[in-house]
This record gives C-alpha cells, structure tokens and sequence, in this order.
C-alpha cells in the first residue's frame, strides 16, 4: 500500500522529543493527539502513557513518521533516549551486574571501588518508568519558543534546573485546544512562579547540559568528554545516598558538613537506601544540590576533601584525533560556545552521523569501542556495547 506523504508536517527542533514533535504534528491537523496515533499508524495507547513513545518506540512508528514526512529515520531515533546510547547510557536493556557496572566507575569520595553490593534488578540509568511518566521543563524556555515543546534532556534527571535562566525545573504538560490548535503548556504545580535555583545547582547544570548536547563539556580545570561527566555525576549521587553504616567515620564527619549547609540532617528524608532515580523529585534535587556544593569545593580545591575527588575532576585528556572520529563534521570537531546563544549543540544529530560513518569505515569503529572502553572496559561493557553496536547493523572485529 503506498503511503501518502503528508502536506504539513513541522519540522522536529533539534533537541525536541519525540512525543513533542507527534504532538505538535497532530496540533497541526486538528486532530486529537491519541486519535491521531491510532488512526494514522495504528499505535493504540493511553494518553498517560504517551511519553514512553520517548524511550523506546517501534520501528513501524519511526517507519511511519518517516514515510509521512520526508526526514530520515535515523534522525527520528534521535528525538528518542536512544540517541544517547551508548555514550551517556550504556544501554537501554537492563542487565545483570548494570548497576554497580555503571554507578561505581569512579571512587570520589569513598576509597572502596564498590561501595555497596547491589544487584538492582531491572535497572537503566537516570530512568525509571515512573519518572518518564512525568515531564520536567523550565517555563522561561517555553514561554520564549514560538511553539511550545519539550526538550529530551528535560526527560531524564541529570539536571533539575535550567542553566540559562536560572530556574528550577517543573512538572509541565502539552496540550493542543480545539479552538485554535495551538500547542500551550499547563504548568502542574499551577501559576505561581518557578523557583530561582542555587547558584552551585545551575553551574553544575550547565556542566551537564553541554556534556548531554555536545558531547564535551567544560569543567573549571578544561575540556571534559561528556560520557566521562554523566558516569562521575552518578557515581557521586550514589555515594551521596549511602547510609551511615556504609561510610568510615571521617568520611560521614566530611558529609555532615554539607548536609549542614543546606541546614539539613544527615540523609534527610532519603530513609531506606534505594537507587537515585527510584527517590522522589524532592530527594532529587536535595542530593543534586548537595552534589553541586561539593563538585564547587573539589574544584576550589577545598584541604577538606580526599584528593581522590579533587583530582577525579581533572579532565581525561581528549585526542583530536577521537573527537573528530566521534563529533567530525564538515568544519571539526564542536567548540564550546560561550556566548548567549540559545542554540545549543545536538548531540543526537552527531551520534547518527557517527552511526553512519561507522557502517562505512572500521576504523570509525575503531576508534568508537576504543573510547567507550577508556570508561568501563569490564567484559559486561564491552557486551552490552558491542550487542548495541551489531543491533545498528554495524559489523567489525573483535581485535582492538
């Protein structure tokens, strides 16, 4: 059966999510947004549960999308979380051994290599289902976009605030009114205004939002690759969350004092020890909060904490040679942008044509596996990756 191509169909923005982007195509024709899916692709779903379409869609949905509007299914894979496997996430299939694999790459604080003996079942890190239920965003951003939508780094809780305006994220909500057809947001903490977020918060959030987006990000000491960031943010918040029987007595004195700067007892309200994407939002933002106060004493190079932090935030140094195979288009590898500007670098868009290049040169390859096993080169890695890199349909050697 051939396909019509649709006459209107809005282009994705370049950081946009994909249930965004459907919502804003159904806006476009009038047609209600659950209506919309089952009618024209025969995807039937809740609306609560339309923003899982952002973690794992089925290839006949991307397919579909792509015949209707002319854009490159590659490049609607990326408005997904697939877009930052295996850089940011090793995977999104939970394995054996995932968690403490993941979340213990890094000794900070502690001078043990694996803190605790966890064996978190059905894990995937910085998600939960109950947590991509829900959709953080900042209503500065929104309220100066054209057309509402939601960005894909807003989806996971790598940040609770937004670097640029300086506000903490809220619950937020798109929808269409039948009227105009116009995409609006519904804030659902209701009208009152977002919150102003703490200095320490925002800069370190602007760490992690360029180490989500470009791909490299900048840490006081230098350039920092942006996998290296992510991995070492969650290894912290998981030492953060440790109970007291867990830590030697200097080193719960050492986190004490910084529960006591945000005039909090030790642990407060975190109660039973659970992974930090399974804490609610405000135990989120109190361990982030706390992890930017220390991340801010590490690099004022604080006598207080253990040189294993201090120096952990030194950066590893990156090769051109591995950035232009990873980020390389047309004019090099992505500069750190210092200026106001608002359009931020898309790594999503890069990691697909690094896809491309990798199923026409091994070396690309290469180069690829080499820099992902700089991070984690255990045996359950290198499967995990090497599983992701075969489901892309890119073949190579197992020599490196």
């Amino acid at each position: 059966m051939m396909v019509c191509r649709w006459p209107l169909h809005p282009q994705p923005y370049h950081d946009e999510a994909l249930s965004s982007w459907i919502n804003r195509l159904a806006a476009t024709y009038g047609v209600d947004l659950i209506e919309f899916l089952g009618f024209e692709f025969g995807h039937l779903m809740e609306r609560e549960q339309l923003e899982l379409i952002d973690l794992n869609p089925s290839y006949r949905l991307l397919e579909g999308l792509a015949e209707r509007t002319g854009i490159e299914i590659s490049e609607i894979r990326a408005l997904t979380a697939q877009a930052y496997v295996p850089l940011l996430i090793d995977s999104l299939t939970p394995l054996p051994g995932y968690y403490a694999d993941y979340t213990c790459q890094f000794n900070l604080i502690l001078h043990r290599k694996k803190p605790m003996n966890r064996n978190v079942e059905n894990w995937i890190p910085w998600l939960t289902r109950k947590r991509f239920l829900k959709t953080q965003g900042c209503k500065a951003c929104i309220d100066e976009d054209k057309e509402p939508y939601i960005r894909l780094y807003w989806r996971f809780p790598w940040m609770m605030s937004c670097p640029k305006h300086g506000i903490l994220l809220t619950e937020v909500r798109l929808f269409s009114m039948p009227l105009n057809w116009k995409m609006q947001a519904i804030w659902i903490e209701g009208a009152k205004q977002p919150q102003e977020a703490p200095e320490t918060l925002s800069r370190m959030d602007a760490i992690t939002l360029k180490a989500v987006t470009l791909g490299v990000t900048e840490v006081p000491a230098g350039n920092m690759h942006g996998g290296v960031w992510i991995r070492m943010l969650r290894a912290l918040l998981e030492e953060l969350s440790l109970p007291l029987s867990f830590l030697p007595t200097q080193t719960r004195r050492l986190m004490e004092s910084f529960w006591k700067e945000l005039n909090l007892p030790f642990r407060h309200n975190l109660s039973r020890w659970r992974p930090f994407e399974e804490y609610k939002q405000e135990s989120q933002y109190i361990l982030m909060h706390l992890a930017s106060l220390i991340f801010e004493d590490a690099c004022n190079r604080q006598s207080s904490l253990p040189n294993s932090l201090v120096n952990s935030f030194s950066p590893i140094p990156i090769f051109e040679k591995d950035l232009i195979s990873f980020y390389a288009l047309s004019k090099g590898y992505p500069k750190l942008d210092k200026s106001k500007d608002t359009s931020w670098g898309n790594i999503n868009m890069l990691m697909d044509r690094v896809i491309e290049r990798m199923r026409r040169d091994p070396e690309e390859v290469k180069f690829f596996r080499r820099m992902i096993y700089s991070l984690n080169g255990s045996e359950e890695t290198r499967r995990r990756v090497d599983g992701s890199l075969r489901n892309l349909g890119i073949q190579f050697g197992e020599e490196l």
